[in-house]
């Protein structure tokens, strides 16, 4: 669950999506990102995902409202939550990163 006040600099609300949207993007192959091998053996089908198996929808995270983070691990992941205070795991507002285009990030 997300706390409600969490507010982008532009005023928007830090929602579920906003996270859904940046580990989707952390594993899809075609970002290139470096840390998305974070998701292999973690989070469900991020594995295949970033072998290009599956697409980055099928991740096992979803917003089941705008303040509510739903996460399928592969397994048991004792360190989980230690990894969702690493930068990669961080949200990103989608209509801003989509604004910038390849100038983002």
């Amino acid at each position: 669950k997300l706390r409600e006040d969490g507010k982008w600099s532009n005023g928007d609300a830090v929602t579920a999506n906003d996270f859904v949207f940046a580990w989707r993007k952390l594993a899809n192959p075609k970002n290139q990102a470096n840390y998305f091998f974070l998701l292999e053996g973690t989070i469900l089908n991020g594995t295949a995902i970033t072998k290009e198996e599956k697409a980055p929808e099928e991740l096992g995270v979803k917003a089941l409202d705008d303040y509510t983070l739903e996460v399928t691990l592969e397994k048991p992941v004792p360190y989980f939550t230690s990894l969702l205070a690493f930068s990669p795991f961080f949200p990103q507002n989608e209509a801003f990163v989509k604004e910038k285009g390849q100038a983002y990030g």
